[in-house]
């Protein structure tokens, strides 16, 4: 049998990587250089990069006891994160059929849940830094490549397109992240992470987002993360200076109290308002 190094990296065969992309960035950082200390915001940026990549890799090695390919880039306030793997794609499905391997130990359920966690770790530790972050964005999955500072392919394009659709600091999954949960039968299995560390069903949070019903990434869920909330919702500012802001606001909030709820076993994510008790 003849040897394929690029199989053993999770490529694709047009020379890609394949498995899951974060794109997230911070809302109201626009001047923030005006309210926070220069060096304390890069002091602040890089101790953020460095706590999301240890809480990415150390969840990985939690779920299967493996390594993925990790690869995280900051740019001002936009972090990327992408996730691959070095157990081959397949797109069969979770039955645990011929070559397939246990579902959570396949690159795209497992990718995919790795970036649930790098997400959330993200969101909870740049709610506690010296200067303050509120972070939304979304994850997919697809291809992509990662060389050096330059990220591009399918993948890197299409969270580009939808990470600032959140209204409200929130992390969601597009069609194509959800699609390979599915494959692993629908959600998190609580290896990694536990099942509440993501909401689905939830009253969509997004500019023209209609009567959608997203899946949220619940960064309370995740052990080990600190107490952020109150630090986070501070980030908007007593009182909010715009309506806008305001309404990011209180969805960030109504999202939080749902979080809580999840964590606490009294909501499963789908059904009412997320404003709603």
């Amino acid at each position: 049998m003849t040897h394929d190094p690029d199989a053993e990296l999770g490529r694709t065969p047009a020379g890609f990587y394949r498995g899951a992309v974060v794109m997230l960035d911070a809302l109201g950082f626009k001047g923030i250089w005006n309210r926070a200390g220069l060096r304390q915001l890069l002091e602040a940026l890089r101790s953020l990069e460095t706590a999301t990549r240890k809480g990415a890799e150390d969840l990985a090695s939690a779920i299967a006891g493996l390594r993925p390919r990790i690869a995280v880039r900051f740019l001002s306030d936009t972090v990327v994160c992408t996730v691959s793997h070095a157990i081959p794609f397949s797109e069969e499905g979770a039955d645990g059929g011929e070559g397939a391997g246990p579902p959570m130990l396949r690159v795209g359920p497992f990718s995919v849940e790795v970036a649930i966690g790098f997400a959330a770790v993200a969101q909870s530790r740049a709610a506690c830094l010296g200067v303050p972050l509120a972070l939304r964005g979304c994850i997919g999955f697809g291809d992509f490549m990662v060389d050096r500072n330059f990220l591009v392919g399918p993948a890197i394009d299409e969270v580009a397109e939808h990470h600032q659709r959140a209204e409200g600091a929130v992390v969601w999954l597009l069609p194509s992240a959800e699609a390979q949960l599915d494959l692993a039968g629908g959600g998190l299995d609580g290896r990694g992470l536990p099942p509440e560390a993501l909401l689905r069903g939830v009253p969509s949070p997004l500019k023209s987002g209609g009567g959608e019903r997203l899946s949220i990434v619940n960064p309370l869920a995740v052990p080990g993360v600190p107490d952020f909330v109150e630090s986070l919702l501070a980030t908007f500012g007593d009182p909010p200076a715009s309506e806008e802001i305001r309404r990011k606001c209180e969805n960030t909030r109504a999202f939080l109290e749902r979080a809580g709820r999840a964590v606490r076993g009294e909501d499963t994510g789908g059904g009412e308002d997320p404003g709603e008790p």
